[in-house]
C-alpha cells in the first residue's frame, strides 16, 4: 500500500506504520500530491516527503512555506531534486550503519584478543599443575572449565546430534589457542587444535575414552560400561526340593502364543478342566498349611552364602524390583513402552489417564504430560512411578534388603489368593482338596513344612534370590513364574472386590471386558517388574491366569523375549538395562553405608517424572538392644508412627541426588537409548551421586512430601474413580447373565485322547 501511495497522484488517504502490528493511521482526507517535478515549484518550495527517524513519513517544513504544502509537476510525480535529496539521506544513514558496525567489530576483536590471552594463561597454569601433581592432586578447575560441573556437562549442538561444549567455555577456550605462551606438554583433553570455536555442520564422533577422562578429571561423574556387566547364575547349596509342573493340561498354553479361554464365551465349551473355573474362597483355604514366606534378612542360607562369597548385599525379587524400576527410569529417560501389537481401540485411549489421577494431582500431571493420548498411553502407570522404600538391615558385614511395607498394613485379597491359586494350578483336584480347612488334617508335617525352591544370581556386591514356581523341560530356560492377574476394577478397588464379581473377560479385544485391556495394563504396570524377576531367577517367562477373585477366565504364557520387545525393544537392551540398574543400586548403597557404617537404614527412591534425576533419602533406623525396631514381615507404620506422624522421617536424615545420561559409541544420546541387537554398539551410562545441599528443615519437608505422594499412590483412595462407576454397571449386568453359563456345559478334554 505504501508503494502505491508513492506513485499514485490522486489517492492518498492512509499511511501504514512500518510495524506490522500497528493499525493504519489517517493523515489527510484532502487531495495532496506526494511529489513534484516542476522546476519553478521546486525553487519556490523544495520540500520533499522523506521518512523521519520515528518511522512516520512527514514533509520537511521550509521557511516561508505553509505546513502541508506539496510540490508536483504536471504529471503529479516526484521532482528530480526531491529524489536526489531522498537518496542522499539514505546514503548517509547507510554510511553511519557501516561505521557503527566497524566500530563494534573492532571492540569485539579487542575483547576476544584479551579473552584469548587470559585463557592461554589460565590453561597454561592448569597444564603446569597437572604435570606437577598428576599422580596425587587434582588440578584447580578454572572458571573457563566450569561447564563440566553443571548437571548437563555437554551442550546440544546445532545439528542436534553431536556433543559440543558450550561455546567460549571449557575445552573450547583451550582449543581456540593457536600457540602456548611457553613450551608446555598439554594433557590430551587440553591439546590445542587448529580450528577455532564454531558450530560444526556435521556431527563429530568423539572417542569414548575422552568423555570418561573429562568427566572423571573435573567432577564426581563416574562411568558404567554396560558391555562389561553380567548377571551370573549361582548354584544353590545342597539339594533343593523339586520344582512343580502345571496340572490340568495347562502346559498346552506354553507353546501356543496368545490367550487361551478356559471356557469359550460363545459355545460355552471348556478348553480346560472345569474344576479351574471356581476359585476357592480365602475363608475355606488353610493358609497355615503353606510354608511361610522368608524375607531376605531372615534367610540364614542366603546370609551364609553371601558370607562365603564375600558379598555385601543380599535381596530377593520382591524386595528389589520396585527400586530397580526407578533406576531404569533414570537410565532410560522414561523410554515409552511399545503398544504396536494392540488393536485400534487403544490408539485414542484417554480414559485411563483421567481415572488414574485424583483432583489434587490433576493440574500437576497435566502440566508435566501432554494431553495427547498417544504420549500418555505409552508411559508407565502411576503406581509404577510411586516412590519406593526399602530397609537395609545390617548383620555381621552383610546388608539384607527388605521391602518397606508402611502402606501395606494388611494383606490384600490379591496377595492371599495368589498363594492358594498357585497350588490350584500345579496340583490335581484330589491333592488340592486336602488344603481346604475341612481336609487339611490329612496333610503330613513334611508336606506343610516343605521349603521353597530358590535360584540365585550374583553381580557386583549383590547376591540375589528368586523363588521358583513352575517348570517345563521343553522350554528354552525350563523355569517360568506363575502370576495371577485380577481384572482392572478389582486392582483399583481391592477393598470392595466383591462388588465386581460380574465383571468378566468375554472378548479378545476392546477397552472393557477383554483380555487385551488386561494385557495393555500389564505392559504399563507389571511387565517391568516381571522382566526383572524373570532375569533374577534365570527364567523363560511368566504364566498368567486372569480372574476376578471368584472365577478364572483364561491363561496366557508371556515369554521374556516378548516382554523385552514391549519394554526395551529387544533382549540385548533388556539384559544391559537390568545389569546397569543393579550396578547403580550397588553404588548408591555403597555411598549410604559409607556415611552410616554398620547401621540399619531406610532408603527411599523418588525419580523425577520428566528429568533423568532421582532423589534418594537415607534414614538411620533406631536400634534397641541390637535388634531392628521394625520386624521384617510387618509394616513399619504400626511401630513408629501414628496419625499424621506417619510421614515424619527418623532423626538422622540425609538426601542424595542421582543424575545420569547415556552415550552410545561416544556420542550423547538425546533420546531414549535403543540398541541394535545384531550390532556392536557400546552403551555407557555416566552418573553422578552427591549429597544434596540444603538446610535440615528443607530436607525434612521434601521427605514429608515424598512420603505423602507415596501413601497416596499405594494406598486405597478415599474417593471413587470415575472408571469404577462404569465397570460396576457392567458387573451388575454380568451377574444376571452368569446363571445361563452353567446350562448345557460341554467339556473338551484333549489331554484324555
Amino acid at each position: 500500500m505504501l508503494a502505491l501511495c508513492r506513485t499514485h497522484p490522486v489517492v492518498r488517504l492512509l499511511c501504514l506504520k512500518p510495524s506490522i502490528y500497528s493499525a493504519p493511521r489517517v493523515v489527510s482526507v484532502f487531495y495532496r500530491p506526494l511529489y513534484t517535478t516542476d522546476p519553478n515549484t521546486i525553487k519556490a518550495n523544495p520540500a520533499v516527503s522523506t521518512p523521519s527517524p520515528d518511522g512516520k513519513r512527514r514533509a520537511k517544513k521550509q521557511p516561508g512555506v505553509p505546513k502541508h504544502t506539496f510540490q508536483q509537476n504536471s504529471a503529479g510525480l516526484p521532482s528530480t531534486s526531491s529524489t536526489e535529496s531522498l537518496e542522499s539521506t539514505r546514503t548517509k544513514k547507510k554510511r553511519k550503519k557501516v561505521a557503527a558496525a566497524a566500530k563494534a567489530e573492532a571492540t569485539a576483536v579487542k575483547a576476544a584478543t584479551k579473552a584469548k590471552a587470559d585463557a592461554e594463561e589460565e590453561a597454561a597454569a592448569v597444564a603446569e599443575a597437572l604435570m606437577e601433581n598428576r599422580a596425587t592432586n587434582a588440578p584447580r578447575v578454572p572458571s573457563s572449565l566450569n561447564y563440566f560441573l553443571s548437571s548437563d556437562p555437554f551442550a546440544k549442538s546445532v545439528d542436534n546430534e553431536s556433543l559440543e561444549p558450550k561455546e567460549g567455555t571449557g575445552e573450547k577456550a583451550a582449543e581456540s589457542m593457536t600457540k602456548a605462551p611457553r613450551a608446555i606438554e598439554f594433557p590430551d583433553w587440553l591439546q590445542p587444535q587448529q580450528s577455532p570455536p564454531s558450530f560444526r555442520k556435521k556431527s563429530v564422533k568423539r572417542p569414548v575414552s575422552s568423555l570418561r577422562e573429562k568427566l572423571m578429571a573435573v567432577g564426581n561423574w563416574k562411568n558404567i560400561v554396560t558391555n562389561e556387566l553380567k548377571y551370573e547364575k549361582v548354584l544353590p547349596p545342597g539339594e533343593t526340593p523339586p520344582v512343580p509342573h502345571l496340572a490340568h493340561g495347562l502346559d498346552r498354553a506354553l507353546f501356543n502364543p496368545g490367550v487361551h479361554y478356559l471356557q469359550d464365551p460363545r459355545s460355552k465349551v471348556f478348553n480346560f478342566d472345569p474344576y479351574l473355573k471356581r476359585i476357592t474362597p480365602p475363608a475355606d483355604f488353610d493358609y497355615s498349611a503353606l510354608a511361610p514366606y522368608i524375607t531376605s534378612s531372615k534367610d540364614e542360607t542366603l546370609w551364609s552364602m553371601a558370607k562365603d562369597m564375600g558379598k555385601r548385599y543380599v535381596g530377593s525379587t520382591s524386595s528389589t524390583t520396585s527400586v530397580l524400576s526407578h533406576f531404569y527410569f533414570v537410565i532410560s529417560g522414561w523410554k515409552p513402552v511399545d503398544l504396536s501389537p494392540l488393536s485400534s481401540a487403544f490408539k485414542d485411549e484417554v480414559l485411563c489417564r483421567l481415572h488414574y489421577i485424583n483432583a489434587r494431582t490433576l493440574q500437576l500431571t497435566m502440566d508435566v504430560d501432554s494431553i495427547n493420548s498417544d504420549v500418555y498411553a505409552t508411559t508407565f502407570n502411576r503406581a509404577s512411578r510411586a516412590p519406593a522404600s526399602i530397609f537395609l538391615r545390617y548383620k555381621e558385614g552383610v546388608y539384607a534388603i527388605d521391602v518397606d511395607k508402611s502402606y501395606d498394613v494388611n494383606e490384600t485379597i490379591l496377595s492371599v489368593l495368589g498363594k492358594s491359586m498357585e497350588k490350584m494350578l500345579t496340583l490335581p483336584p484330589s491333592e488340592f482338596e486336602r488344603y481346604r480347612k475341612e481336609n487339611s488334617a490329612q496333610l503330613t508335617e513334611q508336606e506343610k513344612n516343605q521349603p521353597e525352591t530358590y535360584a540365585y544370581g550374583q553381580i557386583g556386591n549383590f547376591l540375589l534370590r528368586s523363588q521358583l514356581d513352575c517348570q517345563d523341560e521343553r522350554l528354552p530356560n525350563k523355569i517360568f513364574d506363575l502370576k495371577t492377574r485380577a481384572v482392572i476394577p478389582i486392582r483399583l478397588d481391592q477393598q470392595n472386590y466383591a462388588d465386581y464379581g460380574g465383571y468378566q473377560l468375554k472378548r479378545s479385544h476392546g477397552l472393557f471386558e477383554s483380555f487385551e485391556r488386561e494385557y495393555y495394563d500389564m505392559i504399563r504396570s507389571a511387565f517391568l517388574k516381571y522382566s526383572f524377576q524373570a532375569r533374577m531367577g534365570h527364567m523363560d517367562g511368566v504364566f498368567v491366569a486372569f480372574h476376578n477373585t471368584s472365577r478364572i477366565f483364561g491363561f496366557q504364557y508371556i515369554s521374556l523375549d516378548e516382554m523385552d520387545a514391549r519394554l526395551y525393544g529387544n533382549s540385548v537392551m533388556g539384559e544391559k538395562a537390568f545389569a546397569t540398574s543393579i550396578k547403580l543400586l550397588n553404588e548408591v548403597l555403597n555411598t549410604a553405608t559409607e556415611k552410616y557404617p554398620e547401621k540399619t537404614l531406610r532408603l527411599s527412591f523418588d525419580t523425577h517424572y520428566v528429568m533423568p534425576r532421582m532423589n534418594i533419602f537415607v534414614e538411620v533406623v533406631p536400634d534397641i538392644h541390637g535388634e531392628p525396631q521394625v520386624p521384617a514381615n510387618e509394616p513399619s507404620s504400626t511401630f513408629f508412627t501414628t496419625g499424621t506422624d506417619k510421614f515424619e522421617p527418623f532423626q538422622t536424615l540425609a538426601k542424595y541426588r542421582l543424575m545420569a545420561f547415556s552415550t552410545v559409541n561416544g556420542e550423547r544420546s538425546l533420546e531414549p537409548v535403543s540398541l541394535d541387537p545384531h550390532g556392536d554398539d557400546q552403551w555407557d551410562v555416566h552418573y553422578n551421586c552427591e549429597e544434596a545441599e540444603g538446610s535440615p528443615q528443607d530436607i525434612r519437608n521434601e521427605f514429608r512430601k515424598m512420603r505423602m505422594r507415596q501413601a497416596e499412590y499405594l494406598s486405597t483412595p478415599e474417593h471413587e474413580y470415575p472408571l469404577l462407576k462404569k465397570v460396576r454397571t457392567i458387573s451388575k449386568e454380568g451377574l444376571q447373565d452368569e446363571d445361563e453359563d452353567e446350562k448345557d456345559l460341554v467339556i473338551y478334554r484333549p489331554w484324555e485322547q
